[in-house]
């Protein structure tokens, strides 16, 4: 057989299979990405919490090191935003600063453990 034979061959079964493989593992590696949802640079990151806090409910404070830039407040936000209850949140920039309205039950480590990841670290406020 002459290596002419083999190009349809390798054109039209080889290469779609390689991509389609390469395609699932994208996605598996995406899938077990430790970081936060992406928040578009659309959103509006809050600075401060305006609203009222409800009953059942307490405002959580914490200061972060490692924040230096829009890009940094967005992936906070989306954080704090991803744990289950969290209604609202805000990052202030310049103060280093983020807040969550939470449950009262949930527990202050589950916030915190939102907030460690990347270079960025946090500790609650008292």
């Amino acid at each position: 057989m002459s290596r002419r034979g083999r190009g349809p061959f390798a054109m039209k079964i080889v290469l779609p299979t390689l991509i389609a493989a390469a395609g699932v593992w994208l996605g598996f590696v995406a899938l077990r990405a430790r970081e936060p949802s992406y928040v578009s640079p659309a959103v509006r990151v809050p600075v401060r919490i305006e609203s009222e806090v409800r009953p059942g409910r307490v405002l959580r404070g914490f200061d972060v090191e490692g924040m230096c830039c829009e890009s940094c407040t967005r992936k906070l936000y989306g954080a704090l935003l991803d744990v289950e209850g969290v209604s609202e949140a805000a990052v202030d920039l310049e103060a280093e600063t983020v807040w969550a309205v939470a449950p009262r039950a949930l527990p202050v480590e589950r916030l915190l453990e939102a907030l460690h990841f990347e270079e960025y670290s946090a500790v609650a406020r008292e």
